[in-house]
């Protein structure tokens, strides 16, 4: 297997927490909903800082986290240490339970950039999945205008402050249609200073991810384009899954 991508903003965890602060209004009433449904215990997937994990666990729930990063493992640590928060590979990961929701949200499973990976995740997820278990993915449609984008463009991502200092993200991308990898590199002016960094996301077309889901031995129960639960189609943002064994 390829080593994980491991982007340079994942070490910069108070920067991360910052710029994704909004998402979690759009995505954690969708999981709470399905927590409501399906019960814990939950393991959370590349948890990062714990944006999910935390809250899903100050509202009472039993919850694990495990995420490549130290450094944001650490972060999320620091919040709430009682919180079961692990430096872990969504890869090969082998814990003493098994849950109820196994949740690998965010565009997570992106990082993962070859089949050997892609199948030892859900291989790993299928082992800690309780028989009447769920799992649930969200992943971007992939738009073939970003993707086909000229590598020259810039486009703007954000502006923030942090710790009295302000920074400006952009980014260009070159799209690899052999790889299906998306080559994308952050540009970072903080104070006027400039610094880049890769981010590469593995691409995941509506079909291919389905087939993947069932050659792992999945079962599609739903499929939406979005966290209004609208139907998937070709113009959703998102495909977010729940799957069982």
């Amino acid at each position: 297997m390829k080593a994980i991508d491991h982007h340079a903003l994942y070490n910069n965890a108070p920067l991360y927490d910052l710029m994704n602060a909004k998402i979690t209004e759009q995505d954690l009433p969708f999981y709470m909903d399905a927590i409501n449904s399906y019960g814990d215990p939950i393991l959370e997937l590349a948890c990062g800082t714990g944006r999910l994990t935390i809250p899903i666990y100050e509202k009472g729930h039993d919850i694990t986290g495990i995420d490549i990063s130290e450094a944001m493992v650490n972060h999320g640590l620091s919040k709430t240490k009682t919180i079961d928060l692990r430096v872990g590979d969504i890869r090969q990961f082998k814990l003493e339970r098994k849950f109820s929701l196994i949740l690998l949200p965010f565009n997570s499973i992106c990082h993962l950039h070859d089949h050997e990976s892609i199948f030892s995740c859900l291989e790993s997820i299928k082992a800690h999945l309780k028989p009447e278990g769920r799992c649930i993915i969200d992943v971007f449609n992939p738009s073939l205008e970003h993707l086909t984008r000229a590598k020259e463009m810039i486009t703007p991502i954000g502006n923030y402050q942090l710790n009295g200092s302000q920074i400006q993200i952009s980014e260009t991308n070159r799209y690899n249609t052999a790889e299906q990898i998306n080559y994308i590199k952050w540009q970072y002016t903080i104070d006027g200073v400039k610094s880049m960094v890769d981010l590469n996301m593995r691409m995941f077309f509506p079909q291919e991810l389905d087939n993947y889901l069932k050659c792992a031995g999945f079962e599609i129960e739903q499929k939406y384009g979005n966290f209004d639960r609208s139907e998937f189609n070709t113009h959703s943002e998102k495909q977010l899954l729940i799957v069982k064994k």
